[in-house]
């Protein structure tokens, strides 16, 4: 993705950081980088609809970062699971929502998606934004969502899109660039992967024409450079 910078000087980090690493030390800034300010504008309002659209259940939110959709979950009647490999990332999304109601929020747990520290149909529901990127083998991924969910369950899946230029995330936090290990996959390998264990409802791209509001022209340049490339995608599921 681009690089968010201010007019002082920068130090990137010399090699690629594992997400786990990355994110922890990208926690405290997270929230300001314009990339999370495109995510809260674009694929927000899609995520609240689809939790809004399904019975309220058990769920499951992997790789929930700093929680923007935890409060949406628990607004929609849903109680939640939140996992990811980053602690710090984790930590802030206690924070931000401690008010939650905790017959909700069921517990915030620091986890590989590959091994999630659930047992097998106990879930109504999984949501996954932009977490399979950051994963070398999303068939692990989509395996364990097979495993934990029930008939009927729901998944929603959305990720940057693989024709998006971008070789890894970049985020700048205070005095850093810190570079962030990141996986293109193919859509059609990922729709693949989930087919085997999902029915596929939904399978959208987004391009810079689908955006209901565009986005900075200066801060998003690859966008406007690639315009009639897909920018991200959504992909929902059900469990056979």
């Amino acid at each position: 993705m681009s690089t968010l910078t201010t007019p002082m000087t920068r130090r990137s980090s010399t090699s690629l950081l594992r997400p786990r690493e990355g994110y922890d030390l990208a926690a405290d800034g997270f929230t300001a980088w314009h990339w999370t300010k495109f995510w809260r504008r674009h694929e927000a309002p899609l995520v609240r609809l689809w939790l809004k659209s399904i019975g309220p259940g058990l769920g499951l939110d992997a790789g929930a970062g700093f929680g923007p959709y935890l409060r949406d979950a628990t607004r929609a009647g849903h109680r939640c699971i939140a996992i990811d490999v980053s602690i710090k990332m984790l930590a802030t999304a206690v924070h931000r929502d401690a008010a939650l109601d905790r017959q909700h929020l069921v517990w915030t747990v620091q986890s590989d998606a590959c091994k999630l520290p659930v047992r097998d149909r106990q879930l109504d529901w999984v949501l996954t934004t932009r977490m399979l990127s950051n994963n070398a083998e999303p068939e692990c991924i989509l395996n364990e969502f097979a495993r934990v969910t029930k008939n009927g369950a729901g998944c929603l899946i959305t990720d940057v899109h693989p024709d998006h230029p971008y070789e890894q995330t970049s985020i700048t936090t205070g005095d850093r660039t810190l570079a962030i290990e990141t996986h293109r996959h193919a859509l059609a390998k990922i729709v693949s992967l989930a087919a085997r264990s999902f029915r596929i409802v939904h399978c959208i791209e987004y391009r810079l024409c689908d955006l209901t509001r565009r986005p900075s022209r200066s801060l998003f340049k690859k966008i406007y450079e690639n315009s009639s490339a897909p920018i991200f995608y959504l992909l929902t599921l059900e469990r056979k």
